[in-house]
């Protein structure tokens, strides 16, 4: 066997260990990984392209000692090849070209977040096009999903609730700062202007009844 078939399984791995790496590191530390892993794994995928191309076929690297359905293989042709290579420098001129707005745009506290998030999108995009049986596109996505943080879901719908709420308290008290609200009286619910609700509506229904009352 080639040592060029090892690429596609290397590129997988590689992408899985960059997103492990910068989960304790900072922002500019896990760009550096990333660019770094995007750029091998670019570099590896136009290999195995080429590869591919001269040889004129396809192979399969098997995962274990047995073939699929009973084990994990991965087979990479001339168009998986192409696509994974597509799909890397894509992602490369993406990081490079929008860095400076990652930067500008991202909280700092978030940014290894976002370099761990191209990892892990990089990874299994790799994994879906190489994968010779569903067992190990299964069993990537899933084991991805896992490794997401789901502290940036949660800190996202927070900020979302905290900005609505300031925003209606803006539009509601006109930007005014409001000293602390009095407690409300859940017996005696007040109205718009201070009345009490509940007077306010036996009155009503008394004017009501004396109007009708003079009708008759």
């Amino acid at each position: 066997m080639s040592f060029v078939q090892n690429f596609p399984c290397f590129s997988i791995v590689l992408c899985m260990v960059a997103g492990i790496l910068s989960t304790p590191v900072k922002g500019k530390t896990a760009k550096r990984i990333t660019l770094s892993v995007v750029a091998l794994v670019t570099l590896m995928s136009m290999a195995t392209l080429c590869y591919t191309a001269s040889t004129g076929g396809s192979f399969v690297y098997t995962m274990g000692k047995y073939p699929a359905p009973w084990g994990n293989e991965i087979r990479a042709g001339v168009l998986e090849t192409l696509l994974a290579t597509a799909f890397a420098l894509v992602m490369l001129c993406s990081l490079v070209g929008g860095m400076d707005h990652v930067f500008k745009d991202v909280d700092e506290e978030k940014i290894n977040l976002y370099f761990i998030l191209a990892d892990l999108l990089l990874s299994s995009l790799l994994a879906i096009i190489y994968t010779n049986d569903l067992f190990t596109g299964y069993h990537i996505m899933g084991v991805l999903h896992k490794q997401v943080p789901r502290n940036v879901v949660e800190h996202g719908q927070a900020d979302q609730k905290k900005a609505g709420a300031d925003q209606a308290h803006d539009h509601i008290t006109g930007g005014r700062d409001q000293g602390p609200a009095a407690p409300a009286d859940h017996n005696h619910p007040a109205g718009g202007d201070g009345v009490d609700l509940h007077e306010h509506i036996a009155g009503k229904q008394i004017v009501g009844v004396n109007n009708r009352q003079q009708r008759a």
